[in-house]
């Protein structure tokens, strides 16, 4: 149950994936690091190749499933991903309160009051799937065995 013991890492680093879609499955990551490093070097690769192979990259789906013991943990995946999407927040102050939520401790006035909105909003999400908040395409729930 503890997390940041292990550096993140790209989950297709030297994979051939020959599918317009990935599917990654993740046993208890403890939390989100190695999705963005894989979703970020996605990108990367992506601006690196010429318009033919760009264009084969941007129709390229990965979708990554989540199995977590605890429901907590997988509440903290939630709003750390919904932070660092969230584009209503500027990047520099998004980062820092990325950090300041997985560090987990001593957080400001502001990513407190950050945490108890987007809580709030995440707990409807949860309970009414049809409320997406802005986050379509990047959480799928309907494998959910709790609410």
């Amino acid at each position: 149950m503890s997390w940041g013991l292990s550096p993140q890492t790209n989950l297709l680093s030297g994979k051939q994936h020959q599918s317009n879609e990935v599917n990654i499955l993740l046993l208890c990551p403890g939390d989100p690091r190695s999705i963005l490093k894989t979703l970020a070097d996605a990108v990367i690769e992506r601006g690196s190749l010429d318009d033919e192979a760009d264009s084969y990259s941007q129709s390229q789906h990965l979708r990554f499933h989540i199995v977590e013991e605890h429901t907590e943990i997988l509440a903290r995946h939630f709003l750390l991903l919904h932070t660092f999407f969230d584009e209503s927040v500027p990047i520099k102050q998004r980062s820092v309160m990325y950090l300041e939520i997985f560090g987990n401790s001593m957080i400001t006035d502001k990513a407190s009051a950050y945490v108890e909105e987007k809580g709030k909003s995440l707990v409807e999400l949860v309970l009414d799937e049809k409320e997406q908040l802005g986050l379509e395409g990047i959480f799928d729930l309907s494998l959910l065995k709790q609410r």
